[in-house]
């Protein structure tokens, strides 16, 4: 009897606990996984669109490029994890995959890690999906990342999640250039597109 009464504080935490983690388990099965295009997620319909929403001025951590689609920002304090709304990119381990990041890196560096992030949504992860732009040495101009990386062949359109992308014509346009040139994941190299 007593190791009965020693077991049931354990029962007691269980009884709270198995409930949180199931509510916990339904939240995320409703966000998208923008890293797994094979699952059968139904596109959400948005209440608001990602142009309406405000755009911020971040910081990109340094070293923190992940990939060609994942990186870290930083704004007073706070530190996001930014996945690119719109397109996809080969992973590391993939044909092409350090090329890509790597572009990324490059595009990042050129405004001095300096971006204007449009939120578009959060993924499964806790990610935030953005629109990103970087401004460039004539202050009235801006670079859209996501058409950079398409044009020059290191990302492709994200089909799946176009309706989280305010610009998808210009990312569909830097594909018909990338792949009219055969431009990176568009070249006789085989490469991984989702």
């Amino acid at each position: 009897m007593k190791h009965l009464a020693a077991l049931l504080p354990l029962f007691a935490i269980a009884v709270v606990i198995v409930p949180i983690y199931q509510q916990w388990q339904r939240s995320q099965s409703s966000r998208p996984d923008y890293d797994n295009p094979s699952t059968d997620w139904k596109k959400p319909a948005l209440t608001k669109s990602p142009s309406e929403m405000p755009s911020e001025h971040w910081n990109v951590v340094p070293g923190s490029v992940e990939d060609g689609n994942t990186f870290q920002m930083q704004q007073q304090g706070r530190v996001e994890t930014i996945r690119l709304a719109c397109v996809n990119a080969p992973q590391l381990d993939q044909p092409l995959g350090v090329r890509s990041r790597d572009h990324l890196r490059s595009l990042l560096a050129q405004a001095d890690n300096h971006v204007i992030l449009t939120i578009a949504d959060t993924d499964r992860q806790g990610r935030k999906v953005a629109e990103v732009n970087v401004p460039t040495p004539r202050s009235d101009e801006e670079k859209f990342i996501q058409y950079e990386m398409v044009a020059a062949g290191w990302a492709y359109p994200y089909e799946k999640f176009a309706d989280h992308c305010p610009n998808w014509d210009v990312v569909q346009q830097g594909m018909k250039e990338a792949k009219q040139n055969q431009r990176g994941v568009w070249a006789a190299t085989p490469a991984v597109k989702h």
